[in-house]
Order: structure tokens, then sequence, then C-alpha cells
């Protein structure tokens, strides 16, 4: 007997209350596309693919008519975790009482808002054909990681108030890793670099309104990722949160 794939329990609770669940992660994956596709694909974001490392070809080469079209660049999450480190966010009154009336949040929503830290923990990899190509990505990777990365999201309530998320991202690049596919990448001439990195960052709620990002936000997202079968669809049409759904729950 098998489970479909929209046998989803909370379906009901993430429908009707738009980006309940996953607005902090697709925040965060935003951040980061945005963030290495200027640093290492000129700002072309169709060669990031949210993918494990076990799956990556596969999923690139599905996307993109059986093939590859190197350079591209995979992220996976593997796991969440209240373990942030020496970066010590966590804040008992804040998460009691609400955090106080900086920015006047709490006198914009009407209702105290509560952070809760977690780390995001995600595997990633970069894949070249040239190995000069390589080369300059890692010298690019390297001085990147050794800076403190800081990203924001921008999230919104329906009445029209914003707060804004810190992500702060650390990584250190691998050069020429091993994978299950090694011999594959070998036969290939392929040349990867590992990225595997991580996200600190909040879990936010509210007693009033809750967050998301906004549906303008999430359609230029899906277009410029070409997740939209149909780009002359009504965007009042199109379901974002299926979409995304589907997006982040990849193999």
């Amino acid at each position: 007997m098998s489970v479909t794939p929209d046998a989803f329990y909370y379906s009901d609770e993430i429908n009707n209350t738009p980006n309940i669940f996953y607005n902090t992660l697709l925040g965060v994956s935003i951040a980061v596309e945005d963030h290495f596709k200027n640093l290492l694909f000129k700002g072309d974001i169709s060669r990031i693919i949210y993918a494990s490392d076990g799956y990556a070809f596969k999923e690139r080469s599905r996307k993109h008519e059986s093939l590859l079209d190197i350079p591209f660049m995979n992220y996976y999450l593997t796991d969440i975790s209240r373990d942030t480190g020496s970066r010590y966010l966590w804040n008992n009154e804040q998460h009691v009482r609400g955090l106080r009336d900086i920015d006047d949040y709490q006198s914009s929503f009407g209702k105290p808002i509560r952070l809760v830290p977690v780390r995001l923990s995600f595997e990633a990899s970069v894949f070249f054909s040239q190995p000069f190509d390589a080369m300059y990505a890692y010298q690019q990777l390297e001085n990147d990681s050794t800076n403190e990365i800081i990203l924001y999201s921008t999230f919104e309530t329906e009445g029209g108030q914003t707060i804004r998320n810190s992500n702060f991202v650390t990584y250190e690049p691998i050069w020429s890793p091993e994978y299950t596919e090694q011999e594959w990448l070998e036969k290939n001439k392929l040349t990867p670099i590992g990225i595997n990195f991580d996200v600190i960052t909040y879990l936010i709620y509210t007693d009033t309104d809750p967050i998301s990002i906004s549906k303008e936000v999430i359609l230029d997202f899906i277009e410029s990722k070409n997740l939209i079968e149909d780009v002359n669809a009504d965007p009042s049409t199109i379901d974002t949160n299926r979409i995304v759904r589907e997006y982040l729950t990849s193999p």
C-alpha cells in the first residue's frame, strides 16, 4: 500500500494560513540562492537547484532536458537543531514576554513577537567541467567564507507590517571531495567543490497575523527558477503554496 504524494496531514493549516510553516526556510533559501548566484554564477539563479548530493545530477538533468549544463550548484537541508554554537541567541525573556519594542515591532504588530534561534544545516556542492574555472571559484569561496556572512529575509503581515530576519551563514569550501558518484565524476572530468553550510536564524511567532513572504516575492523567485509550467498564467491563479512545497521537498 502506497502513500500518495499529496497526503499532507497539515494541508488545511498550510493552505488556509499562507506560508505559516515554511516561511523561515523559504526566506533562507531565497537569501542563500541570491548570495551564491552573484558570487559564483554572474547572477544566473537557474544554475542553483534544491537537491541532495545523491540526487543532484538526476534533478539537474530532469529540469534541463537531460542536460547538466555545467556549472551548477546544489544544496539541501539535512538538519535542524537548537545548537547555535558560540553565537548564543536564545533569550528567555523575549521568548516568554516577546521581543522588546525595538523598531516599533510590538506597537506595529499589536502583540509580542517571539523568536526561537535555530541552526539549519545544508549539504551543498558546486560542479565545474574546467579545472581552471573550479580554481577561480574556489578562490572566490575562500574569500567569501572568511568573512561574516549575514543575509536578510524580509517578511510582512496581511496588514502590511514588515520584519527582517537575520541569517548568519558559515561554511568552509573543500576542494574535490569524495562522492558516491566519484567514478562518474572522474569519467566526465568534473571538478567538484564541497560547500556544506550552516545558517543560524530565527523561527518567528506572532499572536496576530501570521507573517509570510509576499506573494510578489515568491512569484518572482519561482519564475526566475522556471518552476511555473504555464508562463502565461494569471498570477492570481498560481498556487504558490504548492510550487514552493514541491520545490522544498526535492529528494
